[in-house]
């Protein structure tokens, strides 16, 4: 089996400061549009009281209550910014940096709240398998790596085993 590099992180470094300014501008435009919003709805209340024409209003409180959010969208919204700030570089790093000699990785599954990370893959043979763990364990980030689950699967040609690694990062 080839080995795969992938390279996540940049190699060299660039300049920050355009990323600074289009963040800035980003979030300039976020305010402008939210404050448009809020202008906007209150004149059309104001027209519509001013009309009598009640649609107007109804409209506003049933915009205004979709916004609204429930606790379970929060816990969602919650977990997705969880798992978006997640330490991705490092642990792609430490990944990268373990010999694969006859391993692949197909699924790579963080759980930000328990701090463990599941890997799927498959390998030649079961002591590639343990050697990878061994590496893995050897990384800064990575520690308390288990074979969950393995499966022989012998076709014609060759046997492949297909795996489920968890490992827990950060610091034991």
């Amino acid at each position: 089996m080839d080995r795969l590099n992938l390279e996540f992180l940049p190699q060299q470094q660039s300049d920050a400061w355009p990323n600074w300014v289009l963040l800035a501008a980003g979030v300039l435009f976020c305010v402008e549009i939210v404050g448009s919003y809020y202008t906007t709805s209150k004149r059309l209340i104001e027209m519509g009281a001013e009309s009598g024409d009640t649609r107007v209003v109804r409209f506003i409180d049933r915009t205004a209550q979709t916004l609204v959010t429930s606790p379970e969208e929060m816990e969602k919204a919650r977990k997705v910014i969880r798992d978006v700030s997640l330490p991705w570089g490092d642990m792609f790093a430490a990944l990268e940096s373990v010999p694969n000699d006859g391993v692949g990785v197909l699924e790579f599954i963080p759980d930000a709240e328990k701090k463990t990370l599941t890997l799927r893959g498959e390998a030649a043979s079961l002591p590639a398998i343990l050697t990878f763990m061994a590496e893995l364990e050897r990384t800064e980030l990575f520690h308390d790596v288990t074979l969950e689950k393995h499966d022989i699967k012998q076709d014609a040609a060759n046997q492949v085993v297909a795996f489920v690694l968890a490992a827990q990062w950060g610091t034991p």
